[in-house]
């Protein structure tokens, strides 16, 4: 981040003397991401996602801190998808507050299926993600037809 900040500034200063800086070629706007991006080995986007875990992680710790050993240990992407996935999951429950049905459970499925009593259910509704698939001993059966 500290990179990222000093790219900025160089770049600022750039345009206000309409000249290059004394260390760096005159870039195109926008070049500072692509420069710290570059700098650390990664694409802008890649950079963009783990820019995006990391102020996530400082600022929601609690559920988002893990996400960074993630990222060292794992992969940036796997890391960012799961971080999108838990704020997505945050704004329906935030969004479902207000409803009041009974034995209403918002979540993912995988988790939460488990956790109910055998035989207390007479309807269990699933809206799975468009385009996302699981494979393996979880992913349920295959395809009939």
């Amino acid at each position: 981040m500290a990179l990222e900040e000093r790219e900025r500034e160089l770049a600022r200063r750039r345009m206000l003397k309409g000249k290059p800086s004394e260390n760096f070629t005159e870039g195109e706007p926008g070049e500072a991401l692509e420069r710290v991006a570059r700098a650390v080995g990664w694409s802008r986007p890649t950079y963009e996602k783990a820019r995006a875990v990391v102020e996530a992680a400082r600022s929601d710790p609690e559920s988002y801190g893990d996400l960074v050993r993630t990222m060292k240990e794992g992969s940036v992407l796997a890391a960012y998808n799961e971080f999108v996935r838990r704020r997505e999951m945050a704004e329906r429950r935030r969004a479902a507050r207000g409803i009041e049905l009974r034995n209403l459970i918002l979540g993912d499925a995988l988790e939460e299926v488990p956790r109910i009593p055998d035989g207390s259910v007479d309807l269990l509704v699933v809206d799975p993600p468009y385009g996302e698939t699981e494979t393996g001993p979880r992913a349920g059966g295959g395809r009939r037809g």
